[in-house]
């Protein structure tokens, strides 16, 4: 009896701490993106495999590899959302192999969660080109990379979209596919309205690849219409001086209703005066 009760506490024990050690997965979903100065941003959303909920308040490490090397680029904790952001990280600090691949590697871990995940980037550059050819404006793109030798090559089926900035958002001009040298190039609209001297902002972007994440150029061209400006001293309705007409009817009336308010309280002070 005392030998199948000690069997049944020993084994109860062992499934308790077995229970204790066991922790739920992570379902991790990693992006990388490259902004037009250079830096880098690292994205997670984390959601525990078993109920597919988000997990939030859980302390991540971003870390990059390269063959054996690592190097740990900081870390952050899941927000509300379920997301876990590191922005802000210097290209330089990036490890690379000989053919500009980059690893990622996230890692969290607590007493309830346990979860990694790994992210593969081929390194590329993106760089944008203007010219004018029989009176046509084109935009072209260059795309390249390293082989496995370490060369510098043109890198095939890149899909580069062009954008204008605009008060709510970016406008959407256009887009290329590049080919086997990595090159592919567009008609530039002419109606795009720029400021007084025709100078926009133009904004090549690479967008979620799953080669090469997403990234983005932006170049400064007076390819743009110029705005035209309205002297300050004109006076119309939709300048910011209004005509003298409207300004004198406007103090007309101004002054009407207080001298009619001034009345009001003179005759209101006579009947009290009256009454007494």
């Amino acid at each position: 009896m005392k030998i199948a009760l000690t069997t049944f506490l020993t084994l109860l024990f062992a499934g308790i701490l077995f229970a204790q050690d066991e922790k739920i997965g992570l379902d991790i979903t990693l992006t990388y993106t490259r902004s037009a100065d250079g830096s880098v941003t690292l994205q997670a959303e984390v959601y525990d495999e078993e109920e597919y909920e988000p997990v939030t308040d859980l302390e991540f490490q971003f870390i990059s590899v390269a063959g054996e090397e690592e190097e740990v680029l900081g870390a952050a904790y899941s927000d509300e959302n379920a997301m876990v952001v590191l922005s802000g990280i210097p290209f330089e600090k990036i490890l690379r192999d000989m053919s500009d691949n980059m690893v990622f590697r996230l890692v969290g871990e607590n007493d309830i969660y346990s979860g990694f995940s790994e992210l593969q980037i081929r390194h590329v550059e993106l760089s944008v080109n203007f010219k004018i050819e029989d009176s046509v404006k084109i935009v072209s793109v260059d795309l390249t990379g390293k082989d496995e030798d370490g060369e510098t090559v043109g890198v095939e089926d890149g899909e580069v979209y062009f954008f204008v900035p605009r008060l709510y958002g970016d406008l959407a001009i256009g887009d290329v596919w590049t080919d086997e040298d990595g090159y592919d190039q567009m008609r530039f609209p002419t109606d795009i309205p720029g400021d007084e001297s025709g100078n926009l902002t133009v904004i090549a972007r690479i967008t979620e690849s799953e080669d090469f994440g997403s990234l983005e150029v932006r170049v400064v061209k007076d390819w743009g219409l110029p705005t035209m400006t309205e002297a300050l001293d004109e006076r119309e309705l939709w300048s910011p001086n209004a005509p003298l007409w409207m300004v004198i009817t406007f103090a007309i009336l101004i002054t009407g209703v207080f001298v009619h308010y001034i009345w009001v309280i003179v005759n209101l002070y006579r009947v009290k005066k009256l009454g007494r």
